[in-house]
């Protein structure tokens, strides 16, 4: 039964298709409907037809952008195009989006069987191509991904009698190699269970190749290939209660070629440490020229993100650690630095960067031993563990700095404050007296006082000019007495506080 997708923006339209035909009769069902191209490609995921039927003038989405989104989703159904407009320029566009039928308005039924049964004809001949794997073709594929592994030239290392069983695979013309992992168990009980997972999938093989379970996608769509992915990945999870490591070489266009996905795949899966937590890793397709291109941890400016990790420990920013710290992870991943070195290197992050905090904190020095941190960093299994684990250590330091800056070290910035508002006070100048950067001392402040640092100053300036003023000092005094360098300014800023000048205010109080 073919499932047929209805779009189009006219209600009685759509009736009206439900039953211009017996669609049974013609092995098809209406699956469902749309009333404009947004919609539509909703409902194609939701009800992945064979066929759609589709108006090309619609509102919110017209039916050539439809066709040309859903096909970049992967979608590989027959495009019908239903129009009231005999329009060459549309047909033209069509053409090009692939539009396997243009039918004008209003419909003739047999002109519609007609474009059905092709249509059914066409998908059955495309199901049995896609179903031609031989049982010798499949011995040649995984002695070919064997032999090609460690060569890329196809033609001087297979025989003819090899040539001859992989011509069965030229009606292909995309091929994906995916390696599997299961962590602590054999690769026989993870065939065996891979085979029932994907016996009724189509064209899609699994091998044991040096060790590797392999599956070779011959032709299958991304959104397949993902949904394949994941139910092997949750059901190997499920079956052996052990981590699942699964890694999808980049796609290429002929069987030759496989050796190429099986490569970016297996340059992965060997780096175990650092995409175990990944379930699912998809390789970045890389040139012949850039397989051998690796990243050096050297471009990790060290200095910057302990700076940086140090900082958002300060401004309880987690998130910000984390961000650094995933950085950081990216450039190992691309590296050939071993598990070993990557602990190395992030321990000494962490260690550096609870020094600096134990030079501003004393409450905190002491508190964590170098060494079990160290140790506890080396028994790591994997990156993510690695991470995770400095997160919620920065995590707690946080917490701590917290604790102690909202009792002890804001009180001390506020005693300074009041007792030397008459000096140039800036942010940056209490940042440098009291060790924290600029931000966090400005955001600590506001969180305490309920004040930007800027205003409280202010406030607190014009509060003391108040009371000079009321002891018969001249506003021009006042003025440099409680820090202002000039008067205008203050005269604005008194007028902006108490809502009269200076001088008025003077008079008002005292009469003179």
């Amino acid at each position: 039964m073919l499932n047929i997708l209805v779009v189009d923006d006219e209600p009685v339209v759509r009736r009206g298709l439900k039953t211009i035909i017996r669609w049974q009769d013609y092995n098809c069902s209406i699956c469902g409907e749309a009333s404009n191209g947004m919609e539509g490609l909703q409902k194609i995921e939701e009800y992945p037809p064979d066929i759609v039927m589709v108006d090309i003038k619609m509102p919110e989405m017209d039916g050539l952008t439809f066709i040309e989104k859903a096909k970049q989703k992967g979608y590989e159904c027959k495009f019908m195009i239903l129009s009231g407009y005999d329009d060459f320029n549309f047909a033209q566009k069509a053409i090009k989006l692939g539009v396997n039928a243009y039918l004008l308005k209003p419909i003739e039924e047999n002109e519609l069987i007609e474009l059905l049964l092709r249509f059914q004809k066409e998908i059955d001949e495309d199901k049995k191509r896609k179903n031609v794997i031989s049982d010798g073709v499949k011995y040649v594929v995984n002695e070919t991904i064997k032999t090609l592994m460690n060569s890329k030239d196809f033609d001087e290392i297979l025989n003819d009698n090899y040539r001859n069983c992989i011509s069965g695979y030229e009606i292909f013309t995309e091929f994906n190699v995916a390696i599997v992992k299961i962590l602590n168990a054999t690769n026989k009980s993870g065939i065996d269970m891979l085979n029932n997972f994907l016996k009724h999938e189509k064209n899609v093989e699994i091998y044991d190749v040096n060790g590797d379970i392999i599956i070779l996608f011959c032709d299958s769509s991304k959104k397949t290939i993902d949904r394949i992915l994941y139910t092997v990945n949750r059901g190997l999870e499920n079956q052996f209660s052990k981590k699942v490591f699964i890694v999808l070489g980049e796609k290429v266009e002929t069987i030759k070629k496989i050796s190429f996905s099986y490569e970016a795949a297996k340059r992965i899966i060997d780096k175990q440490f650092f995409y175990e937590h990944l379930g699912i890793v998809y390789s970045e397709k890389l040139s012949e020229e850039q397989r051998d291109d690796e990243v050096s941890v050297g471009s990790i400016e060290y200095g910057d993100a302990i700076e940086k990790i140090y900082i958002s420990i300060e401004m309880n920013d987690v998130d910000g650690v984390k961000k650094i710290i995933q950085d950081i992870a990216l450039i190992f991943k691309r590296s050939s630095s071993s598990s070993e070195r990557v602990k190395g290197i992030y321990a000494n992050i962490v260690l550096e960067v609870l020094k600096r905090i134990e030079s501003v904190y004393s409450e905190i020095k002491g508190a964590y031993s170098h060494n079990t941190i160290m140790h506890a960093i080396y028994e790591m299994h994997n990156m993510m563990e690695v991470m995770n684990y400095i997160v919620m250590f920065a995590d707690e330091l946080s917490q701590k700095i917290s604790s102690i800056s909202s009792d002890t070290v804001i009180r001390r910035i506020i005693d300074y404050v009041n007792r030397n508002y008459d000096k140039d006070l800036k942010v940056e100048t209490l940042a440098y007296r009291f060790n924290y950067s600029n931000a966090y001392l400005g955001q600590m402040f506001k969180n305490y006082t309920g004040e930007y640092f800027n205003s409280y100053v202010d406030r607190l300036r014009i509060e003391n000019a108040k009371n000079l003023l009321l002891k018969g000092y001249k506003a021009s005094e006042v003025a440099q007495k409680v820090g202002f360098k000039n008067k205008d300014y203050f005269y604005n800023k008194f007028k902006k506080y108490v809502g009269i000048g200076p001088s008025e205010y003077k008079k008002t109080y005292t009469g003179n």
